[in-house]
């Protein structure tokens, strides 16, 4: 028969995490009222707060002008490869 000792030591749970401010501009939008009704006035603050997606830098593509790009970076992709290898 084995004699086993054990000793229960109390851990305290983490700190919780103090919430930190976004670095993005957030957009506060508002509801347009139905048409013939009348507009009350505005709260003081939004309920509704919004982050809209930024807009990328690059221009629409024409799927031609999309596939010589892709092509392109496939080349560029392997010849770095092949440079790697050697």
């Amino acid at each position: 028969m084995t004699i086993v000792h054990y000793e229960y030591r109390y851990k305290r749970p983490p700190r919780k995490k103090k919430p930190v401010a976004l670095e993005v501009p957030a957009v506060v939008t508002r509801r347009k009222p139905a048409p013939g009704k009348v507009e009350a006035p505005p709260p003081a603050k939004s309920a509704i707060v919004t982050i809209r997606k930024r807009g990328s830098d690059v221009p629409d593509l024409t799927p031609a002008e999309h596939q010589r790009r892709g092509d392109a970076a496939e080349a560029l992709f392997r010849e770095m490869k092949r440079r790697a290898s050697r």
